[in-house]
């Protein structure tokens, strides 16, 4: 399975790095990892690098990291027309919590597709049916485009389990039900977008599919401004609709529509605040944060709903205790 990874353009450095740290790239400033804390720098290995190429560089590292540990815990969706053809619809994400597999999507994909067809998800080697029972948020008036937490969760029976091959599931131990952390810091977006996933034909039903990726600073509450957003309950990613950066030759690029990506995870890439943090090869765990649920109306975030936010439901499914 290949994947793509792209980057939200890090211009908003400033907001996650201490105010002594960062100097405006206007000006040609640069720094060395360590400069103006009590760690000595390195100096035996000549790193002069500007804050954007560290949060680059160590996202990116991350960011791989996560791809290499949880990519068979992402899979994709489909919907199977009565011509026989498959689409792509979606992503969904599999846990392992308190010892039970669970698949989380968005709530908008099961009501829209499994009422008006066949659901599908892609196996480690093949296309197997998605037959599960689903709980969902509860809509207000009904409408599910009034839902913004847009949460659906099913155990995933034995036979399904077996059906899927030698998928991943997600650790408890990955998923954050910690307290929320109001300073911008950066994630890594995991999902299968339908512009790279193309309709394929019925028979032989492989799973060829193509994981898409996306790295980009989370907005302040200040800077949201969808009009329903009035809890701490989300992630808003910064998302520009035009362009990104490619981090393997750092160019800037046509932005890839994340359609599809609805039901993929996001991940904590750990703290950019302090020296130790952006030193390279720091330390860090990646933390399972939340769900993508839409993209905004105006095309400048990508929203994710917050997996804290819906640990009564994993409590319901799994027995899984609060903390």
């Amino acid at each position: 399975m290949s994947h793509y990874t792209y980057y939200s353009v890090l211009d908003k450095a400033a907001e996650i790095l201490p105010d002594c740290m960062y100097r405006e790239r206007k000006r040609a400033s640069i720094m060395f990892l360590g400069l103006e804390t009590s760690i000595m720098p390195d100096f035996s290995s000549s790193i002069l690098k500007t804050t954007d190429q560290i949060i680059v560089e160590e996202s990116h590292r991350r960011g791989r990291a996560v791809v290499d540990s949880f990519r068979w815990a992402v899979r994709p969706i489909y919907r199977l027309h009565t011509s026989g053809r498959v689409e792509h619809v979606a992503t969904c994400t599999l846990l392992r919590v308190g010892g039970v597999p669970l698949l989380i999507t968005a709530a908008h994909v099961i009501d829209q597709h499994a009422r008006e067809s066949q659901l599908l998800i892609g196996g480690k080697n093949e296309i197997v049916q998605l037959e599960a029972e689903f709980r969902s948020t509860t809509p207000p008036g009904a409408d599910r485009a009034n839902d913004h937490h847009d949460f659906s969760i099913a155990r995933i029976p034995d036979v399904l389990l077996a059906d899927l091959g030698d998928v991943d599931l997600i650790s408890d131990r990955f998923v954050s039900h910690g307290r929320v952390v109001d300073k911008p810091r950066v994630y890594h977006c995991l999902g299968f977008v339908n512009s790279r996933n193309k309709a394929i034909a019925a028979t032989p039903r492989e799973a060829h599919c193509k994981l898409w990726t996306f790295t980009s600073i989370s907005k302040s509450r200040e800077d949201i401004t969808e009009p329903w957003y009035k809890d701490r309950e989300h992630v808003f990613l910064g998302f520009d609709g035009r362009h990104s950066r490619d981090p393997s030759t750092g160019a800037v690029i046509n932005t890839v529509n994340p359609r599809g990506s609805s039901g993929g995870p996001i991940f904590s890439l750990g703290d950019f605040g302090t020296p130790e943090g952006l030193r390279p090869g720091a330390v860090w765990e990646p933390r399972l944060v939340g769900m993508i649920i839409e993209k905004s109306a105006k095309n400048t975030s990508l929203i994710a709903v917050r997996i804290s936010s819906h640990s009564r439901l994993l409590y319901r499914e799994a027995i899984f205790p609060i903390r």
